[in-house]
C-alpha cells in the first residue's frame, strides 16, 4: 500500500521541501522558520507546517508562546528502508539520528 505522502503532491511544494531541510539541521520555532522563508507569511508557513505535520513528516511541540518544530526522523527512515528495498537510494534526504533531541 502506498503512503498518502507519496499520493498526493505533498512534497511537489518547493516551500515544503525547504522547511524540511530546515528542520534537518536542527529544530525550529515557527517564528525562525518564517525569518528564513521571507517571502512567505507566517499564516501560509502555519499552513505548510500543518500538512507537513499531518504527513507525520514533522513534530511540533508548544512551550509557552513558542510552537518547536522538529523533523520526525522515524518516518523518513521507514521511507528510505522501504525505498531501499526497491532499489532505490535516498541517502541524500535521510538525515542522520541525533539522539539528543528533545521533545
Amino acid at each position: 500500500m502506498i503512503s498518502p505522502t507519496f499520493r498526493s503532491p505533498l512534497l511537489l511544494c518547493a516551500d515544503r521541501r525547504k522547511i524540511l531541510d530546515l528542520l534537518r539541521d536542527a529544530p525550529m520555532t515557527t517564528g525562525d522558520i518564517v525569518k528564513k522563508l521571507m517571502w512567505l507569511d507566517r499564516t501560509t508557513v502555519m499552513q505548510h507546517l500543518g500538512v507537513l505535520e499531518q504527513a507525520r513528516l514533522i513534530m511540533s511541540k508548544k512551550e509557552g508562546r513558542c510552537r518547536w518544530n522538529y523533523l520526525d526522523v522515524s518516518t523518513i527512515q521507514r521511507i528510505s528502508v522501504n525505498a531501499s528495498r526497491c532499489g532505490v537510494i535516498v541517502s541524500r534526504i535521510t538525515p542522520p539520528i541525533d539522539y539528543r533531541v528533545r521533545i
